[in-house]
């Protein structure tokens, strides 16, 4: 199997997981499970993730196993929504950068649309070049809509 594949469905057992696992795949799910954790034992109140992203979830865990799908499928995106709502249940807050470079990625910009959807959070498309600014721009203002840039 190669980043080259047209078409991946692997299932990797973490704990004994074999060599020549493709590296060039997008776990939204697994980050965001272990924000929520690491969380969950601070005491503040006001908690919020920032997730930024060039690509939609290609990769989840189920269980003990690391599955990668390539294209994107029905399969991550629900694993990583229902992580989403984990995080909303916690009163956790969720901001999505998008880094939309040179063309529209319209299957991004539909998930990170569902991901502020369900998290009541926000959802940013910019390029690499101007993420900084709408990172701080949101954590000043506390910005909750969506927001096109460019």
């Amino acid at each position: 199997m190669s980043l080259f594949d047209s078409r991946v469905f692997l299932r990797v057992p973490l704990d004994q997981p074999h060599e020549g696992v493709p590296e060039h795949f997008t776990n939204i799910q697994a980050g965001l499970r272990f924000a929520r954790h690491v969380l969950h034992r601070q005491p503040a109140r006001n908690k919020q993730i920032i997730c930024i992203t060039d690509g939609e979830p290609t990769a989840h865990l189920e269980g003990r196993d690391l599955v990668l799908i390539y294209p994107p499928s029905e399969r991550t995106a629900r694993a990583t929504l229902e992580e989403v709502h984990r995080c909303t249940s916690e009163g956790i807050r969720l901001s999505t950068f998008a880094l939309i470079e040179d063309y529209f990625y319209l299957g991004l910009m539909n998930f990170v649309d569902q991901m502020a959807r369900l998290s009541r959070g926000l959802a940013v498309y910019c390029t690499a070049g101007q993420l900084g600014h709408y990172v701080l721009d949101s954590f000043v203002h506390g910005h909750r809509s969506r927001r096109h840039v460019g």
